[in-house]
């Protein structure tokens, strides 16, 4: 299998080395990191090999064909990644103390890094396997071959120029973005309000992410049957509305409206897998795995703006960052509303008749 992630095209296994050796040297680098500057550069590290997400979903657009069903596999994709989330916001949480330098927790981060890096290089086989079969495929039909070629010919800033010429994928995208980076950002000002508000443990923030995983879980496994029930344009309203409601009152209460709202934040914010899954089914078949490309740059870029932004509003005022959030959702759904989420297609029922 190819994918085409930044400008040239990659094969998948090899990308995933990429990505775990890229972890394993992050690790090494956190568990001797004695100064700032030791750290800054695994932080370095760490990003410049952060393609695993995009390496997976990249994966779910070539091999699985049908837009329903490429949902479904989306979805798990993003609920094995909060089932992640939740196991190392436990241990990390629970393990983690000043006392001994955080030792413990370094030094167990270090050793799924190097167990995820042996399994990588000695077990991974799949890619390989869809790849030879993906050649095979390609090489009976001229139309394969022709979408290959083009998705070798594709890169990040190529597929956002093709989005951009389309207006539904223009405003789709735009939309998905918008939610992203609304979703994404204010991630600073919830940490930093646990830390210096409700003042938390070092553990009882991890146990806190862990039942953040726990909901983000069960609202990735679930969105596509409640997407189903209320329709996509119910569905995309309920949660931009949602969000937006969960993060004006969060930091207005205590810690039970504060874990209350994370709570109910953290399930209304599924609605970017939703966006993402139209994205991708919409774009043309050989821009499907660049765009998770351009999504997990958006994740970046909206992790970038909330480094910027919330230090700065948090000092002005403990509210104003969770608010500014809050009416960028409202903002997001007043002016953007994509034909392809928004528009009511007719029922069954009404066909029939």
């Amino acid at each position: 299998m190819r994918l085409t992630i930044g400008i040239a095209p990659f094969r998948a296994e090899k990308v995933a080395r990429i990505v775990v050796t890229g972890t394993l040297l992050t690790a090494i680098l956190e568990y001797f990191a004695s100064s700032v500057w030791m750290y800054g550069m695994t932080r370095l590290t760490f990003g410049l090999t952060r393609a695993c997400v995009t390496v997976a979903n990249g994966m779910i657009c070539d091999l699985v064909a049908d837009p329903k069903e490429r949902s479904k596999a989306m979805g798990k994709n993003f609920s094995a990644m909060g089932i992640g989330f939740l196991l190392g916001s436990a241990l990390g949480g629970v393990m983690a103390s000043p006392l001994d330098g955080y030792h413990a927790a370094l030094l167990c981060n270090f050793g799924i890094s190097l167990l995820s890096f042996v399994w990588t290089f000695t077990f991974l086989e799949e890619t390989s396997k869809s790849g030879s079969a993906s050649k095979s495929s390609s090489s009976s039909s001229p139309s394969s071959s022709a979408s290959a070629i083009a998705s070798s010919k594709a890169s990040l800033l190529g597929a956002l120029r093709e989005i951009l010429s389309n207006s539904d994928l223009r405003s789709l995208f735009l939309f998905h973005a918008m939610v992203l980076i609304c979703n994404i950002s204010p991630q600073h000002a919830y940490f930093e309000f646990m830390r210096l508000e409700l003042e938390l443990s070092t553990t009882l923030r991890g146990l806190f992410l862990v039942a953040v995983g726990v909901v983000s879980v069960a609202a990735q496994s679930t969105f596509s049957i409640v997407l189903s029930k209320l329709g996509m344009a119910k569905y995309v309203a309920m949660c931009i509305i949602g969000a937006a409601v969960s993060n004006f009152v969060a930091p207005l209460g205590g810690f039970a409206l504060f874990t209350t709202a994370t709570l109910a934040g953290t399930f209304f914010g599924v609605v970017s897998s939703t966006s993402l899954s139209t994205l991708s089914n919409a774009s043309p078949a050989h821009l499907a795995g660049t765009v998770n490309g351009l999504h997990e740059s958006l994740s970046n870029l909206a992790l970038v703006i909330g480094g910027l932004y919330v230090p700065i509003t948090y000092a002005m005022h403990m509210y104003a960052p969770f608010w500014i959030s809050s009416f960028a959702f409202v903002f997001t759904i007043i002016l953007l509303r994509p034909k392809l989420l928004f528009s009511q297609e007719p029922s069954k029922h009404k066909k029939t008749q």
